[in-house]
This record gives structure tokens, C-alpha cells and sequence, in this order.
């Protein structure tokens, strides 16, 4: 599937998102995009970071790497979801190990994106949280 811009932006434009990356040069590099795609990108370094930022914070989306130093992703899932059970979490992960799969999928993750992200990644992502809001 190829998404064009003016698609992905109907899936993102009305969003806030939070963006939790411990690797800075990805990070830096998803934040330049994601300020252009999305209404409001808030950026966290690491997983404790982006639970204190959540907590702070109103959001639409959180996309989060999944292995981190202080907090990993799995936790971090965990501990949003005794906030909001809802809200659409997407793991980014350059592991394709199953541990942590099932970790998420057992706390309702909203799907994964293989690192590197791309745009059509993205979109995927986005149109299987929309489609399951059906």
C-alpha cells in the first residue's frame, strides 16, 4: 500500500500525538516529522519521560518504542492503560521478538511498526486504529 500526503494528513492533521524514543537521532528526525503531520507532537526521551508527559498531557495517539532504558514500552502500556483504556498505542520496534508481542498485545497495544517508520507504516498503523473504532 502506497499512502500519498494528503491521505496520511486526513489520518493525522486533527491529532495530538506523543512520541516516546530513547534513540535521539531517530527521535529527532520522527519529531521534525511528525510537528508537520500532526496538530500537536509532544516528544519524550525514554519511557519514564513519556509517562510523565502522558500523565501531563491530553493525547489522541502514543507511538513508543518499545525497548527503553527507566521504562520500557510494555511498561509503559501497562501504566497507561490504568489511565485510559482507549487511547490507540502503537509499539515501534526493530525486534521482531515474539516476547515482546505478546507483552503488548496482553495490554492492548493498537499495532506495531517495524522500525524504520516510513509514511506508508504509518498510515497502515492509522487506518487499523480508525477501522477498529468502526
Amino acid at each position: 500500500m502506497t499512502m500519498d500526503m494528503k491521505e496520511l494528513l486526513a489520518l493525522t492533521q486533527s491529532k495530538r500525538v506523543l512520541l516516546v524514543e530513547d534513540d535521539e537521532d531517530i527521535r529527532v528526525s520522527m519529531e521534525t516529522l511528525f510537528e508537520d503531520l500532526f496538530q500537536e507532537a509532544t516528544v519524550a526521551a525514554d519511557g519514564q519521560d513519556g509517562w510523565e508527559k502522558f500523565q501531563a498531557g491530553s493525547f489522541d495517539l502514543v507511538i513508543t518504542d518499545i525497548n527503553m532504558p527507566k521504562m520500557d514500552g510494555i511498561e509503559l502500556l501497562k501504566n497507561i492503560r490504568t489511565i485510559d483504556a482507549h487511547i490507540p498505542v502503537v509499539m515501534l520496534t526493530a525486534h521482531n521478538d515474539m516476547k515482546y508481542v505478546i507483552g503488548a498485545s496482553q495490554h492492548r497495544t493498537s499495532g506495531y511498526i517495524i522500525k524504520p517508520l516510513t509514511l506508508d507504516s504509518l498510515g497502515e498503523a492509522l487506518i487499523k486504529i480508525e477501522e477498529a473504532r468502526s
